[in-house]
């Protein structure tokens, strides 16, 4: 039985072990008190089960604290020395700004990525999340000018917005609340993690009047730890601290869209998408900017991001034009802090185009990696391209042999990999993983040098990285089916069609996704140094290069778990 339970999941076990305990506690609390209802029942339960759990994480000296978190659907790293992700305009959320910036009134509260916001209890020694049974989370919206998290005392900035002046609730919940008070959303814990349901606020910051006409310019949520009193109602639990929100502002549906504008606009992007810069103001640097900042600017039409980027470097040594500028823009005084800010985007955040492949390496050296397509620097993790191994030509060139895929979920070690480089990915640095800037050669299939040792088993041979002329091997066990071409794989047409433009990729090569042809054709246009196209297949005699990912005299057992699945040619 023991063994069965190993591979329960414990949420289940925990569940299933919590409704049985609840069930004998309703029978033998009527055996105590006859007639005693489920409500009574339910507060006395979710009691007793707190002040256990307190107990017990009060004597373990157990320290938590709660917090916003959410699963970020953004895969570009804060880093801006990152050359994998520097042109990628969706960077991660920082911890603690998982909520955006503005939302549109009565409209559900997302993560800036979109992604759904938990709250949390959370270990602090460990990091971990900390189950605490019999406690719930009361969510409500405090004023977001008057918080400070710096402050000796923070709770004593808290100001609690629930209702305005004329009573009506700030804070609602599209499938309705259990809270007992308006403005307030209650919802369950369950091992130490509450997701958000769809709650809205209400009320536009500006024009919300609270303590006899008093407003706001931001809002923040708070989510407070609560348990039930002896009569049932939600009390805070004192230890742990309440979780408060970055700030954020809500607006009209046309006020977002004037305010909500990317925080790394593209190169390319019009002067409307910057924000603060308004559409009268856009259109006279576009029509006559000289008029605007002086005959002596060298430009005559403003149009887009990187022009006006140009405008401001040429400002900062000619102070008569940045002066026209802030006088354009109506940034001077208390208007400076748009100013800064446009300054700061022009400076560090405008991204350009960026299409590059990506490739992951295994980290065991065997030589092989996947290939992984890029837009706008953007990887889409669970759907590599290729199997990749960096190659060396007789004359010394370095490339990378690339075999597509188009299907991965029947090879495990495969499956192993594209784990392994989504979990590199999100580690800092991104371990393994680099921008290609090898030359390609795409083949259907990993053409490595075999022998046949013995009549029971054969033995792919891998020619020794020590010069490209010398002997040498070391021998692996082949044993396993190989890699299906016609399951894994997908053939590539002509390079030299795709070089002419030549090409109907979904009539002639049904079985290539499209998206693959069109990155095989972009790759045959692109040059190497010597101004050559790539070469559409891979010859032979290739030497398994010395640098980089290559094995040396020794492959690792994962390069012996790939030749495995490859088919292994008789010859050379």
């Amino acid at each position: 039985m023991h063994e069965l339970l190993q591979n329960v999941p414990r949420d289940v076990i925990e569940a299933y072990v919590q409704d049985r305990i609840n069930n004998f506690a309703f029978v033998f609390a009527q055996e105590l008190v006859p007639n005693i209802s489920q409500q009574q029942l339910d507060i006395a339960f979710s009691r007793a089960v707190y002040f256990i759990s307190a107990q017990e994480a009060s004597g373990g000296q157990t320290q938590v604290e709660l917090r916003f978190s959410h699963d970020c659907r953004y895969l570009g790293c804060l880093n801006p020395d990152c050359s994998l992700c520097k042109n990628n305009p969706n960077k991660t959320c920082a911890p603690d700004e998982i909520f955006d910036e503005a939302y549109v009134e009565n409209r559900v509260l997302k993560a800036k990525c979109e992604a759904d916001i938990s709250v949390e209890l959370v270990n602090k020694q460990t990091g971990e999340v900390f189950a605490m049974p019999g406690v719930e989370v009361q969510l409500s919206v405090i004023d977001g000018d008057e918080y400070n998290s710096g402050a000796a005392d923070p709770t004593a900035t808290i100001v609690e917005l629930r209702t305005s002046d004329e009573g009506e609730p700030l804070l609602k919940c599209a499938g309705g609340s259990r809270a007992l008070e308006p403005g307030t959303v209650l919802i369950n814990m369950q091992n130490g993690r509450a997701k958000l349901p769809d709650v809205v606020v209400a009320g536009k910051n500006e024009t919300f009047k609270f303590n006899g006409g008093n407003s706001t310019s931001h809002f923040r949520l708070m989510a407070l730890v609560m348990r039930r009193d002896e009569l049932g109602r939600p009390v805070p639990v004192e230890p742990v601290a309440a979780a408060v929100s970055n700030s954020f502002a809500v607006k009209t549906q046309r006020a977002y869209n004037d305010y909500h504008k990317p925080a790394y606009p593209h190169y390319k992007d019009g002067l409307t998408r910057l924000r603060h810069i308004g559409a009268t103001s856009a259109d006279r640097l576009m029509r006559d900017p000289k008029a605007w900042l002086g005959k002596d600017i060298p430009l005559d039409c403003v149009d887009n991001v990187e022009v006006f980027k140009k405008v401001l470097e040429y400002a900062e040594t000619h102070r008569h034009v940045e002066n026209k500028l802030l006088e354009l823009l109506n940034m001077r005084g208390k208007h400076k802090h748009k100013w800064d800010y446009l300054r700061n985007v022009l400076t560090d955040k405008v991204v350009y185009d960026d299409n590059t492949i990506r490739v992951w390496c295994a980290p065991d050296g065997s030589g092989y990696g996947l290939l992984y397509h890029a837009k706008q620097a953007q990887v889409v993790l669970d759907r590599p391209a290729g199997v990749v191994q960096r190659v060396v030509w007789p004359d010394g060139v370095g490339r990378v042999q690339v075999m597509p895929l188009t299907d991965i979920s029947r090879h495990p070690q495969l499956l192993e990999w594209r784990r392994q480089a989504e979990a590199s990915w999100r580690q800092q640095g991104h371990p393994g993983w680099q921008v290609l800037q090898e030359p390609i050669d795409w083949v259907n299939h990993f053409t490595l040098p075999a022998a046949v040792q013995h009549p029971a088993k054969a033995v792919a041979v891998i020619a020794s990285p020590r010069t490209s002329g010398e002997s040498g091997a070391s021998q692996l066990p082949y044993a396993a089916p190989p890699l299906a071409a016609g399951d894994t794989t997908a053939s590539i047409p002509n390079g030299n069609a795709y070089a002419n433009g030549n090409f109907s990729g979904d009539k002639e090569y049904p079985e290539v996704p499209r998206q693959q042809l069109e990155m095989q054709h972009d790759l045959q246009q692109q040059q190497v140094p010597g101004g050559n196209l790539y070469p559409p297949i891979c010859p032979g005699h290739l030497h398994t290069m010395q640098q980089g990912f290559a094995p040396q005299t020794v492959v690792s057992s994962m390069a012996t778990s790939v030749f495995s699945y490859f088919q292994v040619p008789a010859q050379w």
